[in-house]
């Protein structure tokens, strides 16, 4: 039975420590997200402003492009029912 407990309290002694570890690792693995959330989605490159004015940016594009094509493909039928 002494033996028992002695391997009991040994085993406690180190899942004991090593949830002290794995806390202090998950301590500085959140530090370090929050703090690279804070330098680039909230306030860097991907914050939302940025976001919103490449989206708007995006948007103008393809807007430029669809009217380009649109008056090539027009000038394009209207040459092939003219001729």
């Amino acid at each position: 039975m002494q033996k028992q407990m002695v391997i009991a309290s040994d085993i406690w002694l180190y899942l004991t420590k090593n949830a002290i570890l794995l806390w202090a690792w998950l301590l500085a693995t959140f530090q370090h997200v929050s703090l690279w959330l804070a330098e680039n989605v909230f306030t860097g490159k991907l914050s939302g402003e940025n976001l919103l004015r490449y989206a708007s940016t995006a948007v103008e594009t393809v807007q430029h492009y669809t009217a380009i094509v649109y008056q090539w493909v027009n000038y394009q039928l209207g040459a092939l029912t003219a001729g």
